[in-house]
């Protein structure tokens, strides 16, 4: 890891793990591309260009360790409701208090909510690519902890990485993989999920992608977007229809990528570290929902990032600015092509 400028192992390897120090990613300035408004001119709307400092995160340590004891149980690490609650009562009386795997090695993955694709990379497919790379424990080794009736694309992420899975609310007694992490700021752990790459990948699919979505946060206009983003040389793809291991391929080898926000772009781990991986992105906001954590994604693994905002409503700017501002995270929006052109020419320009 030494070629690598976001690792710095100073801690290394004890008798009860591996302690890893990771310095402070810098986050390069950036710009955002908003759709035509009459903000900055009443009598003409144009594009605004928004001019994105430059952003540190400061460094983190990891620590990793195997430990015989028990976890909690679901309801220990969230509250999950009452179909839960019911679920946990009848694993309860079907097989007792908790559950023993005696000197297995788990994994719990139910402190976090798994219902997003991105969360499972950032959250633990980084830890797991860590603890594969330092400690030498893989899907092998490690039984990974779901909660009951988890999703199935969840189980199917796991297994796709190697790891099989089980489902239960109840405490579980074993030997735990555990990690003292920063969660908050996730970014450092993502190369590792290069350690993780199924065998069998596809690598001759397109390069230039756009990513779009058929549920929720939708492009009013899609059809004007995905006609001049054809004309750029970009594949339009939904990875709500293809399965986990093609979303994968299509992530891990893609140069150039379009693609409304949203827990698909999670798949941009994949990629490895810098500076291995290469990329350009372009990231759609609906304005209901700008964040800037697939900036620092790619940030760490390579790429270049710049961004287009949609077209601001009445009704997205009184949710902004009152007391639930990402009421309306998941709405369709609409985003001008003369913002997409802009933004694709200033990609050309960034060294």
């Amino acid at each position: 890891m030494a070629q690598d400028p976001f690792f710095n192992p100073k801690l290394g390897s004890s008798a009860d793990g591996w302690a890893e120090q990771m310095g402070e990613i810098r986050v390069p300035a950036a710009k955002l591309f908003s759709h035509p408004t009459r903000l900055s001119n009443i009598y003409s709307a144009s594009i605004e260009t928004v001019l994105l400092d430059p952003e540190t995160v400061p460094g983190s340590t990891a620590n990793l360790r195997i430990e015989h004891r028990t976890t909690k149980s679901l309801h220990g690490y969230r509250d999950v409701g009452r179909r839960a609650g019911a679920r946990t009562w009848i694993e309860r009386v079907s097989v007792g208090s908790e559950r023993d795997f005696h000197e297995r090695l788990v994994y719990d993955a139910r402190s976090a909510d798994n219902a997003n694709v991105a969360h499972i990379f950032h959250r633990h497919l980084a830890v797991l690519g860590l603890a594969k790379k330092r400690l030498g424990v893989g899907g092998d080794d490690c039984l990974i902890l779901l909660e009951k009736e988890s999703t199935r694309f969840s189980h199917d992420l796991f297994r796709l990485a190697g790891y099989e899975t089980f489902e239960t609310n109840l405490p579980v007694r074993a030997n735990l993989l555990l990690v003292d992490f920063n969660f908050r700021a996730p970014y450092h752990l993502l190369p590792f999920v290069a350690t993780l790459e199924p065998a069998n990948l596809n690598a001759g699919l397109p390069r230039k992608i756009f990513i779009s979505r058929r549920g929720t946060r939708r492009l009013t206009n899609e059809a004007s977007i995905v006609a001049l983003l054809r004309e750029h040389g970009f594949q339009t793809v939904y990875f709500e229809e293809m399965p986990l291991a093609e979303q994968w391929s299509i992530a891990r080898y893609a140069t150039s990528i379009v693609a409304i926000h949203g827990a698909a772009l999670g798949f941009l781990a994949t990629k490895g570290a810098a500076p291995l991986a290469s990329f350009e992105l372009l990231e759609f906001f609906s304005p209901g929902l700008v964040v800037d954590c697939f900036r620092k994604y790619s940030a760490i693994l390579g790429g270049a990032w710049t961004g287009c905002r949609g077209r601001l409503t009445p009704e997205f700017l009184r949710c902004l600015e009152g007391p639930a501002p990402k009421a309306m995270e998941g709405a369709n929006f609409e985003l001008d092509p003369r913002t997409i052109e802009r933004a694709l020419a200033a990609m050309k320009e960034t060294p």
